[in-house]
């Protein structure tokens, strides 16, 4: 390898791609940049001034393309990475869905997951109770007892908070300020107490069109939400709304071995089960 004299410059070139690859993006781009300085400073004297003002151009623009390029792949790789998580996390949960889990175990299992992809969120699950036509809290296990406690069997309705409104109209409320929403006037002082400052609800919806529930993200502050949290909200309600079916399913078909569909008694199915303990 010849790399004396004016031919040194010419190895810059390969060392300014490589070092995006090698190194972190600022300290590629200050070695890149000293590299640069130090070739110039050994051989400037060799070059005419027609060729010099080219090649420091030549290795600016090698630089700069360098680093654009260096900033894309990372942000790709970054969002690959979140997909994986994602996927991960929504394997997981159709695991414990197929394995017959019960909603008490599977419910915060998706919490869970919301939660880690929402930092600093709280999040909850409530299921519609057709007889008592409210909102039963199924999980949120990050926020406070007395809040859960206050909202738990919340009627649903137009108004009625995010997710008695969520629940009514079967359409998304995002409440960005708690503390002046006229939705949340009844428990502004609970949420003040909770120290919630913003509540997105997306309801959850079966094949039917029927509400089975709301799925909710509080978080601290005054928060409006991006694509990807619209997104991933629509994503767990999803997941939920499978697991809710599933258990739903299951209940139906114990119903239908075990008792009669004329008379609604129990048959000799269930009758020998209860011998047999």
């Amino acid at each position: 390898i010849y790399a004396k004299g004016a031919n040194l410059i010419y190895w810059i070139f390969p060392v300014i791609i490589a070092s995006f690859y090698l190194l972190p993006t600022i300290k590629a781009s200050l070695l890149n940049g000293l590299s640069i300085v130090i070739a110039f400073s050994i051989t400037y004297q060799q070059f005419d001034t027609f060729t010099l003002p080219r090649l420091i151009a030549s290795l600016i623009l090698t630089n700069l393309f360098a680093l654009a390029f260096s900033i894309f792949t990372q942000s790709k790789n970054r969002q690959l990475l979140e997909k994986d998580k994602i996927n991960q996390l929504r394997n997981h949960i159709l695991e414990l869905i197929a394995s017959s889990s019960k909603l008490s175990k599977v419910l915060p299992a998706i919490i869970h997951g919301a939660e880690n992809e929402y930092p600093g969120a709280m999040c909850s699950i409530s299921l519609f109770d057709r007889t008592k036509k409210c909102l039963v809290l199924a999980a949120a296990p990050s926020l406070p007892d007395f809040f859960n406690k206050a909202v738990d069997e919340l009627s649903i309705g137009h108004g009625v908070g995010s997710c008695g409104t969520a629940a009514y109209t079967k359409k998304r409320v995002i409440v960005t300020d708690i503390a002046s929403h006229p939705y949340w006037a009844s428990w502004a002082s609970l949420a003040k107490k909770a120290q919630l400052g913003s509540c997105w609800s997306e309801p959850i919806i079966d094949n039917k069109g029927k509400v089975l529930g709301t799925f909710a993200v509080y978080h601290r502050n005054i928060s409006v939400p991006k694509a990807i949290d619209i997104a991933l909200i629509e994503q767990f309600a999803k997941l939920t709304r499978v697991a809710i079916e599933r258990e739903n399913a299951d209940k139906t078909i114990w119903k239908q071995a075990n008792f009669d569909s004329l008379t609604n008694l129990p048959n000799r199915n269930l009758l020998h089960e209860h011998l047999t303990l």
